[in-house]
């Protein structure tokens, strides 16, 4: 048996079975043979059971379903040296959280966040920081870019907590980066729009930062910045 005949093998009894959701047990108690391959053959850097890389070759439907059993959450400590193991040959891929043009880069830039995630939930603080600076990168761009998640930018510190949280209860291999956006997206509704007093911020949803929009009165010589929308109506040309 290899890879890609367990997961035929795993999904053609999950869809005999139905179950609401599912979890290692349950592939021990209904697909034994598939169990005892993974068990064997399918680990991590770290050598512990890879899970992750199972569920994300599933159905999408069936990776929803899946639970995996709580693992026992060390005291917390830092470890750095055990992240560079993890990341293993993806640790030289960290660039895609700048700059992702391509699906594999996308998807790379998924496993990055899933290898740190499940580290910093075992309690290794080392990872935690480590993807939190990434994701503070991802999430600058989007930022810029989108307008439903530009509301961020005035609460630093709520960012700060949810992208936390969302490291905390990641559970199945579905897109993180997909899973940050959309919580970002329905928790920023309730956000008051802050204002960005920086030069260098973007108007609206334009290409044109703040600063483009200095403007010197040719009669009284005050500077000001121009209305937005006379600002934005004289550019289209």
């Amino acid at each position: 048996m290899n890879l890609e005949q367990a997961i035929l093998t795993l999904q053609s009894v999950l869809h005999k079975e139905r179950p609401s959701s599912f979890s290692s047990s349950w592939i021990y108690i209904h697909a034994p043979k598939v169990y005892s391959f993974i068990w064997r053959k399918v680990r991590t850097e770290l050598g512990d059971v890879d899970w992750d890389l199972v569920t994300s070759k599933l159905e999408k439907p069936f990776q929803k379903l899946w639970h995996p059993q709580r693992v026992r959450k060390k005291d917390p400590y830092r470890d750095s040296h055990e992240v560079r193991i993890a990341l293993g040959e993806y640790w030289n891929k960290r660039y895609v959280f700048f700059h992702a043009p391509t699906q594999v880069e996308w998807r790379q830039r998924d496993w990055i966040s899933t290898i740190l995630s499940r580290l910093s939930q075992r309690g290794n603080l080392s990872a935690q920081e480590e993807l939190l600076e990434l994701l503070h990168f991802m999430v600058e761009q989007w930022m810029e870019r989108r307008p439903n998640v530009y509301r961020w930018k005035g609460y630093p510190d709520d960012l700060e907590h949810t992208l936390k949280q969302c490291i905390r209860c990641y559970r199945y291999t579905g897109s993180f980066a997909i899973y940050l956006l959309i919580t970002l997206m329905k928790a920023g509704r309730g956000l008051p729009y802050v204002p960005c007093s920086s030069l260098d911020a973007m108007i609206l949803d334009s290409d044109l930062r703040r600063i483009d929009s200095v403007i010197q009165d040719p009669e009284t010589g005050e500077i000001r910045l121009a209305d937005y929308n006379k600002y934005l109506e004289s550019t289209v040309t």
